[in-house]
């Protein structure tokens, strides 16, 4: 009971929270414990220890005008939130590829893994994909309107993490990279 009281005082108190504007234009007074620090600043990647965080940082900072991949999409859960012009879910498991489809049959998933294919592969497979399922008239740049979740961690080793960023940033140059990675938020922590 006196927890609750204290949860209740500090609910009042303005200096435990920042007012925020999200990219959609709303605000909120958000608690400081809830902000999330961006860890690098170039090309904007942000590194997450847990899958919630994750999914809710790919779906309020995707535009409905951006294109977005995600890379270890699993069974869809998170792309099956995002709203944005070009969605693309890529896992290197056929099963998981295949129940996303099932359950998001309005989405587009292939089956492929990021460390195993070409700068020049990838590159003329995403123009493809976005170009052709593009519900504007306009062609997509993906260099600017384009954010990458990666979700690779539970399956694979923090240097396989660091390298599919890594790709991502040299090869797509998208605004925004969410990551999910334990191993990677501890070890940029320390």
């Amino acid at each position: 009971e006196d927890e609750d009281e204290d949860e209740d005082e500090n609910a009042g108190n303005t200096h435990d929270r920042v007012k925020v504007q999200y990219p959609k234009g709303s605000t909120y007074n958000i608690r400081r414990v809830n902000l999330i620090p961006i860890l690098q600043k170039q090309n904007v990647v942000i590194v997450v220890p847990e899958t919630t965080d994750y999914r809710r940082l790919c779906i309020v900072h995707t535009l409905a005008q951006d294109n977005f991949i995600e890379i270890g999409s699993d069974l869809g859960k998170t792309i099956g939130q995002v709203v944005a012009r070009n969605t693309l879910g890529i896992d290197k498991s056929r099963t998981s590829v295949d129940i996303a489809q099932r359950d998001y049959p309005y989405l587009h998933f292939i089956q492929a893994d990021m460390l195993l294919k070409s700068k020049e592969d990838w590159q003329n497979f995403i123009l493809s994909q976005f170009n052709s399922n593009s519900t504007t008239d306009t062609d997509t740049d993906t260099d600017t309107d384009l954010v990458v979740g990666v979700d690779i961690n539970g399956n694979r080793e923090l240097e396989a993490v660091r390298e599919c960023v890594k790709r991502v940033l040299d090869w797509w140059s998208p605004r925004l990279v969410v990551v999910k990675s334990r191993s990677l938020f501890q070890e940029l922590n320390k």
